[in-house]
């Protein structure tokens, strides 16, 4: 029986990962036999550009920590994005093994240097979450899956969507309706992986959006005009007794100091007080970060 390829030289070995825009692949190139990764566009998702859209920005986004793009294409009405492909992501690292704290920094540094890059090229990704940070073999960290990335607009009077970011992984500003939103966002998810690493689980889980922001309010603390000025003006917001969070007491004994201190800086309410991700590469709990022949070791990447 004939092999069904794509693009007259990849065939489909296996799905290994989908989502509300697409269904991805593991493929083999016929005539190299290198493996990639084939991200099919679902119809509906076309429109918003799909697979040319992507393949376009990964183009322009050259950096170490950023997934390859290799090639679009159309099939039968249907658009495939080919790309690098990597076994190991950050979600099953988490599920599979208890990681000290110079490993932790390792791989923060490296996903703070991927963000920052992005960042300085004025897109925000709004999806960051462990299961879009991907591990090379040479302990190289790979963020990937960028369907919601986009350009911060030039016009800060022009609307984004809200309809961004995982559950686990969105800042109180989305659920409260803040449509004019920039970096930050992405500054939160990072502070929750950051916390996922250290204590193996999401730190905010939630059955829902209002489950979701009650273990905020819990955790972090109640926002209000004292902590995020401007708060009560968001179309959704809605009004809670001053309240302290209990990030020290969750933390207590898992992480340094200075560990501590990046979360409630990465963790802050107010999306206009959070660091940034060049001011936290600088510093200087990174200094003893492991490097990529240590993550190499320690998480049995070869």
């Amino acid at each position: 029986m004939k092999k069904k390829l794509y693009n007259n030289k990849y065939e489909k070995k296996l799905k290994i990962g989908g989502g509300s825009f697409g269904s991805v692949y593991l493929v083999e190139d016929i005539s190299t036999h290198n493996q990639y990764a084939m991200k099919k566009f679902y119809l509906d998702n076309i429109s918003n550009g799909g697979a040319s859209k992507q393949f376009s920005l990964l183009t322009k986004l050259k950096h170490k920590n950023i997934i390859e793009v290799i090639e679009s294409f159309t099939n039968n009405e249907n658009q495939y994005l080919i790309t690098s492909y990597y076994k190991t992501n950050l979600l099953n690292i988490i599920k599979e093994k208890k990681l000290s704290e110079r490993i932790i920094k390792g791989i923060m540094k490296q996903l703070l240097t991927s963000v920052n890059y992005l960042h300085s090229q004025n897109y925000i990704h709004r999806d960051i979450k462990p299961d879009n940070i991907l591990i090379s073999s040479n302990g190289i960290l790979k963020l990937t899956d960028f369907d919601l990335c986009t350009e911060i607009p030039k016009n800060k009077n022009e609307p984004l969507s809200r309809n961004v970011i995982t559950l686990y992984y969105k800042p109180p500003e989305i659920f409260y309706g803040d449509l004019y939103y920039g970096k930050g966002v992405d500054i939160w998810s990072i502070g929750c992986v950051f916390c996922e690493l250290i204590l193996g689980y999401p730190i905010f889980k939630g059955k829902c959006e209002l489950e979701t922001l009650g273990k905020i309010i819990e955790i972090v603390g109640a926002p209000t005009e004292k902590n995020w000025p401007g708060v009560s003006q968001l179309q959704n917001y809605l009004p809670y007794p001053e309240k302290n969070g209990i990030l020290e007491q969750v933390f207590n004994d898992k992480i340094s100091s200075q560990g501590l201190d990046l979360i409630l800086k990465l963790l802050c309410l107010d999306p206009s007080q959070r660091i940034s991700c060049e001011d936290a590469l600088n510093l200087e709990y990174f200094s003893d970060a492991c490097d990529e022949n240590e993550l190499v070791q320690e998480l049995n990447l070869e």
